[in-house]
């Protein structure tokens, strides 16, 4: 199976207030993620500039849930993911999503350069922070009770 690229850019950063700790939030965010997928990435999670990341996955696994971690880490701000499989040109960097290229990364940032683009992120646009956080909860397997606990939030009687 050929690897699956992923290229992401925050939606409207120019805009994040104090930025500067947001930034750091995100390197954390991307380093802790880069762990926790550890068997599924070739390349890890990379910052790239200033409000893009990129990472190299070996097969479609993991990615949906670590957006899901990501924007769920990073919401109120909004984040823009693009995929693209297929072959590299270059060797595989292990320690940095850096200095590789190839069909793959072609066709990710093509795809990335297209939803910029478009005036919103429709999949996501009407998500709540509290249902990101929902989503990575259960991805981690946490039951009801201790979801609605740590969300702050009551839960249903049944």
């Amino acid at each position: 199976m050929n690897p699956v690229v992923l290229i992401a850019d925050l939606v409207r950063s120019r805009d994040i207030p104090e930025r500067a700790q947001f930034q750091k939030r995100l390197s954390a965010t991307l380093q802790a993620l880069s762990v926790q997928s550890a068997e599924s990435l070739l390349s890890p999670y990379t910052l790239t500039l200033g409000d893009e990341f990129q990472a190299v996955h070996a097969d479609f696994r993991r990615i949906l849930p670590d957006c899901l971690r990501i924007l769920a880490e990073l919401a109120p701000v909004r984040a823009r993911f693009a995929l693209a499989a297929g072959p590299l040109s270059t060797e595989i960097n292990p320690v940095a999503a850096l200095e590789m290229d190839g069909p793959a990364f072609l066709r990710a940032r093509k795809l990335l350069g297209e939803l910029k683009s478009q005036p919103r992120n429709v999949i996501q646009v009407g998500w709540k922070p509290v249902t990101l956080r929902l989503f990575r909860h259960l991805l981690d397997g946490r039951s009801v009770d201790e979801m609605a606990a740590r969300l702050g939030v009551c839960r249903r009687p049944a």
